[in-house]
Formats: C-alpha cells, sequence, structure tokens
C-alpha cells in the first residue's frame, strides 16, 4: 500500500514507543489523506489530546486495507494541526511504500456485542467481539471493569456472537494482550473453527470489509 492510497474513514492506529519497548498504542480515523499527510481525529488518553514530543519517541502507523492486509509506516511524525476551527493530529510519514505484514492472515472488524465464558472467570463475561479470522479472533474488556485483570494468556475462552443473525460459536486460547485506548484487548487462536464460523468469515470476505489493525 502507498500512504497517498490510505482512505478516509478508515481506522488507524499507531504504536508508540520510547526507543525500545512498546509503551501504548491508540486508535483514530482518518479525517483527510493530502498524499504528503493524513489528518486524524485527535488520539486520546482519558480524554486528554496526546502530545507525541519527548526523547527517542517514535511512532508507528498501522492500518488494513479492504483486502484485510495490514500495513506498517515506520517513523511517522505527528503534530497537532488547526483547520477549519478544528483540532486534528497530523501524521507524515517519512515511507511512501507500507511494509505489509500477513501474520495471522486477514482479519475483518466486527466490534459487536458477544458473550464469553472464561477459564477461571466464575460468571459469563458480555464484552466485545473485535475482529475475527480464519485463524484467530480478538476482543475488547472495558478496562474499569475489575474482571479485565483477571483475564491472562493461556486461559481457554468460549465466544458467542451473532453473524447474519445467527448465533455463532467458538472457541479459542488467549495469547495476546494489549492496552488499546479504555479497552483491554485479547487476542486468541482459535481451535478447531466450527464450519458456520468459516461461512461467516468467507461472507465478510466477499464484502471487503475495511478492517483496523490487529494485535
Amino acid at each position: 500500500m502507498v500512504f497517498s492510497d490510505i482512505k478516509v474513514r478508515s481506522n488507524v492506529i499507531i504504536s508508540v514507543t520510547n526507543g525500545s519497548d512498546m509503551q501504548a498504542r491508540f486508535m483514530s480515523k482518518v479525517m483527510k489523506n493530502t498524499g504528503e499527510y493524513i489528518l486524524v481525529i485527535p488520539f486520546r488518553h482519558k480524554g486528554v489530546r496526546i502530545n507525541f514530543e519527548g526523547k527517542d519517541v517514535k511512532v508507528h502507523l498501522e492500518m488494513r486495507d479492504n483486502e484485510g492486509v495490514l500495513w506498517s509506516f515506520k517513523n511517522c511524525r505527528v503534530t497537532a494541526v488547526k483547520k477549519d476551527g478544528l483540532i486534528f493530529h497530523r501524521l507524515v510519514s517519512p515511507m511512501k511504500n507500507g511494509i505489509e505484514n500477513r501474520r495471522g492472515g486477514r482479519r475483518f472488524y466486527v466490534w459487536d456485542q458477544a458473550t464469553f465464558d472464561i477459564e477461571g472467570v466464575t460468571n459469563t463475561v458480555f464484552a466485545i467481539i473485535r475482529d475475527i479470522g480464519v485463524i484467530g479472533f480478538s476482543f475488547a474488556v472495558d478496562s474499569s471493569k475489575p474482571v479485565a485483570g483477571n483475564i491472562k494468556p493461556g486461559k481457554f475462552v468460549k465466544c458467542t456472537f451473532k453473524g447474519k443473525g445467527n448465533e455463532i460459536h467458538i472457541s479459542g486460547m488467549i495469547v495476546r494482550t494489549e492496552s488499546l485506548d479504555k479497552y483491554m484487548i485479547y487476542g486468541c487462536k482459535l481451535d478447531e473453527p466450527p464450519e458456520d464460523y468459516i461461512n461467516y468469515v468467507k461472507y465478510l470476505e466477499r464484502k471487503n470489509i475495511i478492517v483496523d489493525a490487529e494485535i
């Protein structure tokens, strides 16, 4: 993908590092692409617009194209700008061409209500099914909920959500966690996905749903 091809209204995620380990990830939506830079709704943490200045701070942009392929643009420069009375974050990439990353295959953005029965958690958890793919899925839990801190990698998960009006049941193991805005995100590896789930993923693929970045 070329930087100038990033579509308006698409979701993007930035990874902010201090030169070593990942520190935080934030999601936003593209409002304008001039070819030289993109304007996005300001990245915020707890309601406060983020300042990306600091020694060794690096910002990497991630997004998915219409086919679900993940692309990365490294070492972006982020500044706050004012346009038509509104504040945006402007992202400039030194890379014209993004880096393609097919790790984990295609993921399709869902962001819908679902229920989760999680190993080690007594009660059913009502949360968000975030994205799905042929080998994995992820879900989001509001970080303010006490249960968010009790969900750990290595735990088995059963999930029920609706696809095309029908209940779909899947299960898998949590393999990754991360914080994203006000949510904790849990990435799972699927355990023998049922036929109706695979058919639903194929249905989303045919629709070419724009998705956001996987974890």
